[in-house]
């Protein structure tokens, strides 16, 4: 770019907290491009309009802000009605980007000094926003959701309560129902009262075995429908085989990624509790920055303190990121830091004689791609470039060619491979131990391993790599 025909161009950075937004401001005007301008506003109207009446001044190229678990939305719809090109980022790209750019230190000055060197190097294309007609359609949606989980939490209370307490159960519950009525009243009326939106919910119904119900939750849930193709729809609910070329590793696909209701996620470990789960294996990714959202935090560790309480095993993934959990204590990675679970790593060999074929070698390494740290319990196989974790085709698979060409078994590798291991041992634990005592299942899990790496419980293994046989006591 030749600063002296062409404006330079401005990115900014913005770090979202409760009270106050930090910005950095970056530009690529050479002469200018090692230096910053920071400062801080307070998070009120003041503050935004401080902060737009600096972004205005100049030619604004991107804005990028971390996803907070909602602090963002009032001061990125105040950027996007200015016609600021504005981007809402994972926060896990933000900090893996930091880590590749050295810069491991974190206050929030620092967070929005990487927010914008990120808009700078990566610059991602800016979605547009949902507009109002979306929003109002999202929060009555999640607002049905919500009354569903509260009406299956009182119908299971009510079972076991006393009667004296079964009678003001009964009464919250029609209360529940009438509220529930009125919303899905709510809904008709957004949807009547839309033409885009009826339009659009008709064509969705067109489908066999597509209702009202779930067409609502894709209007609400997926607004890109109808703007996007149908591979990057697929990219964006998290159901595209991604490739995975690397070394001698050639033609594996996984999936992984995509969009969620973090709601959904909290209600589905309750749900599953409520119906006498003996064990939930969950492979799901989440970070969160302890500081700015400690009510994610707490609500994700209330449903796992649920889950255990009433007798269920849960067993986490620790991901796949090759980060170490320990690094960030601002950082919490849901859900394997949450109390209670039984934390998995991978391992896998670091070579074969043929290739995927063995005989390998060090088949107990730690997996180069998997996270470790003090969360992890215990270790199992996840595979690596040099041998997969075999699994069975299933309905959730047919995704993958292979699985659609009359074949039975599917060839995975990541920490979501090696958390089934230890799922599935628990569940014979359960029928070993018995039903409703998850910690003592935790406990033989972690005292049965065979112990690697250092003496004890370490960041890599744990207490070691699981031992079916020993936990069974069938050695």
């Amino acid at each position: 770019m030749d600063p002296t025909t062409t404006t330079a161009q401005l990115f900014a950075g913005v770090d979202v907290s409760k009270d106050r937004l930090d910005v950095c401001l970056r530009w690529s005007d050479p002469e200018r491009y090692e230096k910053e301008e920071a400062f801080f506003v307070a998070y009120d109207a003041s503050g935004i309009d401080a902060l737009l009446s600096r972004l205005l001044k100049e030619p604004t190229m991107l804005v990028i802000l971390e996803a907070t678990g909602g602090f963002e939305r009032t001061v990125v719809g105040a950027l996007a009605a200015q016609g600021l090109p504005v981007v809402v980022i994972n926060p896990r790209q933000v900090r893996d980007f930091a880590r590749a750019t050295g810069r491991l230190a974190k206050t929030d000055r620092i967070d929005a000094s990487i927010l914008a060197r990120f808009a700078e190097a990566v610059r991602p294309a800016p979605k547009p926003l949902p507009d109002q007609e979306i929003r109002a359609l999202q929060a009555i949606v999640a607002r049905r959701r919500q009354l569903l989980g509260m009406i299956a939490a009182e119908n299971n209370r009510l079972s076991s309560a006393p009667k004296a307490v079964a009678k003001r159960i009964k009464a919250h519950i029609r209360w529940l129902q009438k509220e529930l009525s009125r919303t899905e009243g709510d809904l008709e009326t957004a949807i009547e009262s839309s033409p885009a939106l009826g339009e659009n919910e008709a064509l969705l119904r067109s489908v066999p075995g597509v209702g009202p119900v779930l067409a609502r939750t894709l209007l609400a849930g997926v607004p890109e429908l109808g703007t996007l193709t149908h591979k990057r729809v697929a990219a964006l609910v998290g159901v595209a085989p991604l490739n995975r070329d690397s070394g001698t590793l050639r033609g594996h696909r996984s999936v992984w990624g995509g969009e969620g209701s973090t709601e959904g996620i909290v209600q589905g470990l309750m749900y599953a509790a409520d119906n006498d789960a003996d064990v939930i294996n969950m492979s799901l990714q989440q970070i969160f920055r302890m500081r700015e959202q400690p009510g994610h935090v707490a609500v994700f560790n209330r449903a796992i303190n649920y889950a255990t309480d009433r007798g269920t095993v849960v067993v986490v993934a620790a991901g796949n990121d090759s980060r170490n959990m320990d690094r960030d204590s601002d950082t919490y990675q849901a859900y394997c830091q949450s109390p209670g679970v039984v934390c998995v790593s991978a391992t896998g060999p670091t070579s074969s004689e043929q290739p995927f074929l063995g005989p390998w070698e060090n088949v107990d390494a730690q997996a180069p791609y998997s996270n470790y740290g003090s969360p992890i319990t215990v270790a199992a196989p996840g595979g690596s470039d040099y041998g997969f974790v075999l699994g069975a085709c299933s309905g959730t698979t047919l995704l993958f060619a292979h699985c659609r060409e009359d074949r039975f078994l599917i060839a995975q590798v990541g920490t979501s491979f090696a958390a089934p291991h230890v799922s599935g041992l628990a569940a014979l634990l359960v029928e070993d131990i018995g039903k409703n005592r998850p910690s003592e299942v935790a406990a033989q899990i972690r005292k049965s391993a065979d112990d690697l790496g250092k003496p004890g419980k370490d960041a890599i293994y744990g207490q070691g790599r699981i031992n079916v046989a020993k936990a069974l006591k069938l050695e």
